[in-house]
């Protein structure tokens, strides 16, 4: 801060020391020091201003977390409603937009600020409700959120009055649904663009497919999927999976335009209009992970089954978590067997690492950042080449991104690495009693042993 003198004459100065200077004018000094100062002002801000705005540019392409500082430390506590609301909702460039239960037993869609927890705007959805509101803080929210994949201004959320009660380790519906409820909302300033209501039958969301059709779940059948067009409401249709895409494992994703449900013992993926496009056999069906190009990898005991709209793909090898994709190395899919294997969209294998088998990855700006026991690698993700890699105490978890630096956890500390070089940063210690950190909606989160469970950094 520059302190500028306006008086033009010092009390009691003798008149032959002064400098004259005509009103309306200063001396080039003052007024130099006045615009460097200015120019520094407004050169940060610009820089801040593109680095906010190139992280938003990233944010809205992979779960990056929230740039934080030299010093993590714990911004907010999550209570347990505030967990399944963060699980349950979307990451919104420094948001997280999903369902809120409110005292009265009311159902609101809530923007989340990840800087603090406090709510931005709220959308009423339920009114209240007595039985809801006896659960108290144990009542979690019966909904879910997801963006629009060709108009990110629309995020489509299914809520429901159902009376979920959440214990130390299971979740329990206590009352049958009878209201159910399909919100479009702008995740910018919550206003409803649209807000149906829906079979009450219908309480999963699984998928939003493009122009806003959304893949519900149906409690009449285990099997059954249900599209229904999030702007009117109107059920486009409704068919029961075959017998090979059901059982105790079912999963249903979004794989471009189409939609693919697997079962124990086969998949099948689904057209826009619910027509059977074709079947493939899944052996251990036990989940599956998103790939960065829209297509899904689901591990099996036999391989990776890797499935896209239109075409299907059997690697070998356990397909890796991806934790975070922005797309920069189209096609990409990763496994581990005897080595970590890198295939391309049409299968063909690109490159191997050989080395102890990593924990985690994220691919950011063509480079693939690894973690593994005894340390970081980065690799091309096109050619294979290790740009660099690091001798760490990592835990077994998947680097971070905050846009700047990449975050690994220690055994008691978080390490800033330079994206570029490797080279260490600085370094943080966790939370007292903090165990796992986790990258999740946006958010730096860490679980500790003591104190409030959950924690968001920053």
């Amino acid at each position: 801060m520059v302190s500028i003198e306006l008086d033009d004459e010092a009390h009691g100065a003798p008149p032959e020391h002064r400098r004259t200077v005509s009103r309306g004018t200063r001396p080039w000094w003052v007024v130099g020091a006045a615009t460097a100062v200015l120019a520094l002002v407004l050169g940060q801000w610009v820089a801040d201003l593109r680095s906010h705005a190139g992280w938003q540019r990233l944010a809205d392409r992979t779960d990056v977390v929230r740039p934080v500082g030299r010093s993590v430390t714990p911004r907010w506590s999550l209570d347990p409603s505030q967990l399944a609301t963060i699980s349950q909702g979307l990451r919104w460039r420094g948001t997280v937009v999903g369902p809120v239960d409110l005292p009265d037993g009311s159902v609101v869609l809530a923007s989340v600020d990840g800087r603090d927890g406090h709510r931005r705007w709220t959308t009423p959805v339920l009114g209240p409700d007595p039985q809801r509101a006896q659960a108290g803080s144990s009542l979690r929210p019966a909904g879910a959120c997801e963006r629009q994949p060709d108009d990110p201004s629309r995020v489509v959320c299914l809520v429901s009055d159902a009376v979920v009660v959440g214990g130390e380790h299971s979740v329990t519906a206590h009352a049958p649904t009878s209201e159910v409820h399909l919100v479009v909302v702008d995740p910018e300033t919550g206003r409803t663009r649209a807000d149906h209501r829906v079979g009450t039958d219908l309480g999963t969301l699984y998928a939003l497919l493009p122009g806003g059709l959304a893949v519900l779940g149906s409690s009449r059948s285990s099997s059954d999927v249900v599209a229904v067009d999030a702007a009117s409401g109107a059920e486009r249709w409704r068919v029961a999976a075959p017998p090979a895409a059901r059982g105790a494992g079912f999963g249903v994703a979004a794989v471009g335009d189409a939609v693919a449900v697997i079962g124990d013992t086969g998949l099948v993926v689904l057209g826009r209009d619910g027509t059977v496009r074709r079947t493939e056999r899944v052996t251990g069906f036990q989940g599956y992970l998103p790939a960065g190009d829209g297509r899904i990898a689901v591990p099996g005991s036999t391989g990776t089954l890797v499935v896209g709209a239109d075409r299907d793909l059997q690697l070998v090898g356990a397909a890796l978590c991806v934790a975070a994709d922005d797309g920069s190395v189209p096609g990409l899919t990763l496994t581990r067997s005897d080595a970590l294997h890198a295939y391309g969209a049409d299968g063909r294998p690109w490159w191997q690492l050989t080395g102890s088998s990593p924990t985690g990855a994220v691919v950011l700006h063509g480079v693939v950042y690894l973690t593994r026991d005894g340390g970081v690698v980065a690799v091309d993700g096109v050619t294979g080449k290790v740009v660099w890699q690091v001798s760490l105490p990592v835990q077994p978890l998947s680097p971070m991104r905050d846009g700047r630096v990449l975050l690994v956890a220690l055994s008691t500390d978080v390490a800033a690495l330079d994206p570029r070089t490797g080279a260490e940063l600085w370094r943080s210690p966790l939370p007292s009693g903090g165990t796992t950190l986790v990258a999740f909606g946006g958010l730096l989160l860490a679980t500790t042993k003591d104190g409030p469970g959950t924690v968001v950094l920053g």
